[in-house]
């Protein structure tokens, strides 16, 4: 576990300002991802295997395209979360994906090729590293405050990511799934079947902060 980890961490950038998803005081993003995902690897060390766990959630209320299907999956990811912020707060994070390397250490280069260069729209164009991938994606749905997917391709894999923004009494809740398939995504799964579910876990926590952070600031 401790080489996987240090493996998505070692091309992350500086330090990130979400001291508290690690534990503290302000540390350098692999370091962060580090210690979150540690702490992430040893909650779910009481549970069932989170790989099975998730072929077994999948949303009915996800839109999948006809060529991303959960039951065809190479590598399924399903993370959920409640964050006590407005969808409209937790949607402007989403979207503003050249500023998620400020919050989620498991992303880096973010950059948008078409369209407005600070937001994904629909049919956005964008490109970032995450896994230790660099991933050419384009945005496919797009519902404001309330759907976003795009799919990704990288050397080896293609993907659908998803994430859906339910209102509900507490705030926002969150769901995000993915669907990847190809060779990198088997090499993945038989690394640590549970690697993309650990690294979503971080994207959730880290969104739930800087989203309530906010949230207590307006």
């Amino acid at each position: 576990m401790k080489d996987k980890m240090t493996a998505l961490g070692a091309s992350l950038g500086p330090a990130v300002p979400i001291a508290a998803v690690g534990g503290g005081e302000s540390v350098s993003s692999s370091r962060l991802l580090e210690r979150t995902m540690a702490m992430i690897d040893s909650e779910l060390q009481t549970q069932d295997p989170p790989i099975s766990a998730d072929v077994a959630a999948p949303s009915a209320r996800i839109h999948w395209s006809p060529r991303f299907q959960p039951k065809d999956a190479d590598l399924l990811a399903h993370n959920e979360i409640v964050i006590a912020a407005s969808r409209v707060t937790v949607w402007r994070h989403l979207v503003e994906a050249p500023k998620w390397p400020d919050w989620y250490p498991n992303a880096r280069d973010v950059r948008i090729v078409s369209g407005r260069s600070d937001v994904l729209e629909n049919n956005s164009r964008f490109e970032f590293r995450t896994f230790g991938m660099h991933i050419d994606a384009r945005v496919g749905e797009f519902l404001p405050e309330r759907r976003l997917g795009w799919f990704g391709n990288g050397i080896g894999i293609n993907a659908y990511h998803t994430w859906l923004l339910i209102e509900v009494a507490d705030g926002c809740k969150v769901v995000t799934e993915k669907v990847a398939k190809g060779p990198a995504a088997v090499v993945l799964r038989s690394t640590d079947p549970a690697v993309v579910h650990k690294g979503h876990e971080v994207w959730l926590r880290s969104l739930k902060l800087i989203s309530e952070q906010q949230n207590r600031t307006t």
